[in-house]
Formats: structure tokens, sequence, C-alpha cells
């Protein structure tokens, strides 16, 4: 990936509950994303993750910031994380030339966390420089999401710290207030999207499902289409779990 460099890696979060998505997911990050410093937040070491990528292990006994405050901590060379989950996979190709202009807002401290996506309930103005980016300004109601996003790892840290034991629902709603009272510098990428079921919009800039799995079930609802075409392509009968 042209704009990554040694200061930021890709982070993958996981669970070994999830490894029927695995295939779809790295199957198109191989072909839309592959980044150098991919890793891999896991509860189990697997041979299934593509050996190029890196496993790191957490405590499965942990809640979901404690594990993903674990692995952040180990990823202390980078400064900056792309994070995302495996159920949030790319349908076509990103716009990296764009993606490389958030990057660079991050490094010229612009921004501490872009998110990939609009929704939720916020309030926020076009950035002056960037015509795909929204500032979010802090009186919004929702800022804070556990989508594909550009992070400044300790403050990522810092917001997963101020909850560390609950689960990541609880998590998103509760971070509303910490990140206005760390007056998080944050915004949102919006390009050539439609809206996609009750709270977001499709995003031409990173085109990914959001999210493939709810409560652990398929997601057909908003990306049948989309969906579909992938299950045909990785030999996946989504009858293997719940969907709707």
């Amino acid at each position: 990936m042209s704009f990554f460099d040694n200061d930021i890696c890709h982070l993958t979060f996981t669970h070994s509950d999830c490894s029927d998505v695995w295939p779809i997911y790295f199957g198109e990050m191989e072909k839309f994303f592959k980044t150098d410093n991919h890793f891999v937040a896991i509860n189990n070491k697997s041979k299934r993750i593509p050996k190029n990528i890196t496993q790191i292990i957490y405590d499965d006994n942990l809640k979901y910031p404690a594990r993903l405050y674990s692995v952040l901590e180990k990823l202390n060379k980078f400064k900056y994380i792309f994070f995302d989950h495996e159920d949030m996979f790319l349908y076509k190709k990103p716009n990296l030339s764009e993606l490389k202009k958030y990057y660079m807002a991050l490094k010229n401290n612009k921004y501490q966390h872009i998110r990939l996506i609009k929704g939720g309930d916020c309030k926020y103005t076009n950035d002056a420089e960037i015509k795909s980016l929204f500032s979010f300004d802090l009186k919004s109601k929702w800022i804070f999401s556990i989508q594909p996003s550009f992070w400044e790892r300790e403050i990522l840290m810092e917001i997963l710290s101020k909850n560390i034991n609950v689960n990541i629902w609880e998590l998103e709603t509760k971070s509303q207030k910490i990140v206005k009272k760390l007056m998080l510098k944050a915004a949102f990428s919006h390009l050539k999207g439609e809206k996609r079921g009750l709270f977001h919009y499709d995003n031409s800039v990173y085109p990914y499902i959001a999210t493939a799995l709810n409560k652990g079930r398929w997601n057909l609802t908003e990306y049948r289409k989309e969906m579909e075409k992938l299950f045909t392509k990785y030999k996946i009968s989504p009858d293997d779990r719940d969907w709707y």
C-alpha cells in the first residue's frame, strides 16, 4: 500500500467464532487493500490466517475494550493505526489517493481520528482542503464508532482506558462523552454514497460492508446484492449461520 509508511500499521480485530468470514475479508483485502504491516488481533492463533499477517493474541476472558487495548500496547512502534473488523470488508476498489490525503492530515496533526463512514446523529463542517472529509462538531451526539478508521494509536488507547470493562455496544455509547472531554480532533469520510439502512451511508472512498454480521447473523437486509456475489465467489452458504 503506497501511502503506508513505518509510522502506521493495519490492525484487524477478529475472533475464531468468525473464521467463516475470513475467506471473504482476507480475499478482498488481498485484492484491494494489501498492506505491509498488517496485524490481526485474535483470541487463538490460527493457521487459517494468511502467513504474511502477524497474529497478536488477546485474552478471551477480557471485555472488548481491554482486549483491544492489550493489542494496541504491543504495537507501540507505530504512531497511527488503520483499524477495522473482519466483517467490515471491501466490495469495491477504494480511492487510495483520497485515503493518502486522510493519512497526511493525521500526520500533520489536523486530526487524531478519521472514520470512513457517515452515520449517526452528528453535526459537522466541510473540511476546507479535502472535499470528501467533514470535521465533527464536538456538540454532536454521536462521534465515536467502531468502524474502519484511521486513529492516532495513543488517543484510541486513552478512550478505551476510560471504559475498559464494558461490552462493544456500551463502549460506543459511553465514549461519546469521553471524546468530547478529550477534545478529539475527528472527521468522517463521505463521497458519492447513498443512504444504507437507517443510520449510515455508502462511501465511494472506502466502499465496505457496514457490517456483514449483526449479533452473529449475516446482514442480507442492507447488503444482499453485494453479499450474495461474495458468497458465490468464496463458496460460502449463508445458511451456515443465521441471517436476516
